[in-house]
């Protein structure tokens, strides 16, 4: 009898449970994701600035709602400047794109876990920019980039601050003249909780339940006068599930197995 125990801790040691792939906003928050897209341009004087996408820029927003009655929504935030705009007088041209995409992991989607990019395209010509002042002007353009989600402990059933996954995000490629880029995580509002900025190797992030989350990207491009580069950026990231243990069948069929041949070996030795 006693090989069939150890045998049977070996199955409930390694083999009991196993751990399904699923996504972390579909188990831990109900009110969906929120998904931001935004842009800004200017040409900037000595005194004055032109904004060119208005003062408060363009944004777009989106939202990946893992409780749709048809099928799990992740509409992307997408906003174009449209064609390059001009300064007042001379030389120079500002346009900026910004996506925000979001895919849901399994079981809500085909991937093994939630997955997003921030995709930002910028131009910014000052070649021989001058502002509505009159002044020589430096081209200033910028996106952002943001996906924010709140993780509902009562929803997921989980007590407030366990670790119900985390973000994990790859590096950002080294940064051409004039332009700059970061990806803040930001817990509960306002607290940055980490950053990934240009020459690291990437990051992950714990995920704690009972609290919300954004990821943000923020990209940017200031030349000067006499100058016009182009430069795009693509960030990706994921958010990895926590392994919860699940049952799984056909061990629990082999341990029912194993412990009937075991009563019935023990009652015709008596």
């Amino acid at each position: 009898m006693t090989r069939w125990i150890c045998l049977l801790s070996i199955l409930l040691t390694f083999g009991l449970f196993s751990t399904a792939q699923a996504s972390v906003i579909g188990r831990n928050a109900p009110n969906s994701a929120l998904l931001s897209s935004s842009i800004n341009g200017f040409y900037a004087g000595a005194t004055s600035n032109d904004y060119v996408f208005g003062p408060l820029g363009m944004s777009s927003l989106g939202h990946a709602d893992p409780t749709s009655p048809a099928a799990p929504v992740s509409g992307p935030a997408i906003v174009d400047g449209g064609a390059p705009i001009a300064p007042a007088s001379g030389t120079g041209a500002i346009a900026a794109r910004m996506e925000t995409l979001f895919q849901f992991g399994a079981p809500l989607g085909a991937r093994s876990y939630d997955t997003f990019n921030f995709i930002s395209q910028l131009t910014a010509s000052a070649t021989s920019a001058q502002n509505s002042a009159g002044e020589q002007a430096d081209a200033v353009v910028g996106a952002v980039g943001r996906l924010e989600f709140f993780l509902d402990a009562f929803f997921a059933s989980t007590a407030p601050d366990t670790v119900v996954g985390s973000i994990v995000l790859g590096p950002i490629r080294t940064l051409a003249l004039y332009e700059s880029a970061k990806v803040d995580i930001i817990q509960d509002g306002t607290t940055i909780i980490d950053s990934l900025l240009p020459g690291t190797a990437g990051l992950s992030v714990a995920l704690l339940s009972g609290h919300s989350y954004a990821i943000e990207l923020s990209h940017g491009l200031h030349v000067p006068f006499g100058v016009d580069p182009t430069v795009s950026l693509n960030i990706a990231g994921s958010l990895r599930a926590r392994a919860i243990p699940e049952p799984s069948l056909p061990i629990l069929l082999a341990i029912a197995g194993i412990l009937l041949f075991a009563m019935k070996r023990e009652q015709t030795k008596h």
